[in-house]
């Protein structure tokens, strides 16, 4: 999910864009999530106990525990999505563009808004109007 393309894995070619790349995060984390949803605590102690070796964090074993316990009852929740910066590369409304500056002589690609305003407002507007809508699952 992380590669940004590649043919690499098992000769597959797939895209390679920083959207894809996101977008693939996004789909293993819900996959994870719905995978763990019917799983006992145990199970999923399992889990947390075969990557937890592999993971680097400051949080202490009876923690993360804790947040295990926790996780059930944040796992019936239904998942939003929103994305910033808003509108698709092809939108000739979007609220975004591509710059590339040149410090150094290095070449960087940034994406910057192009009106905080609205993007403000669309992001309060997720957040605290329109999830109350539970049955839209909105993404943007």
């Amino acid at each position: 999910a992380r590669n940004r393309g590649s043919t690499e894995l098992g000769g597959e070619n797939f895209s390679g864009n920083d959207w894809d790349r996101t977008d693939r995060q996004r789909k293993v984390i819900k996959a994870l999530i719905d995978e763990f949803k019917g799983a006992s605590f145990t199970s999923l102690l399992s889990a947390v106990q075969k990557v937890g070796p592999m993971v680097q964090t400051n949080f202490k074993s009876n923690e993360i525990t804790s947040l295990l316990t926790s996780a059930f009852k944040i796992m019936k929740y239904p998942m939003y999505q929103f994305n910033v910066p808003i509108g698709e590369e092809s939108d000739p409304n979007k609220l975004w563009f591509y710059n590339t500056y040149y410090p150094n002589g290095q070449k960087y690609d940034v994406v910057e808004i192009n009106d905080w305003k609205k993007t403000r407002s669309k992001v309060a507007n997720f957040v605290f109007n329109k999830v109350t809508d539970k049955k839209s699952k909105l993404t943007y």
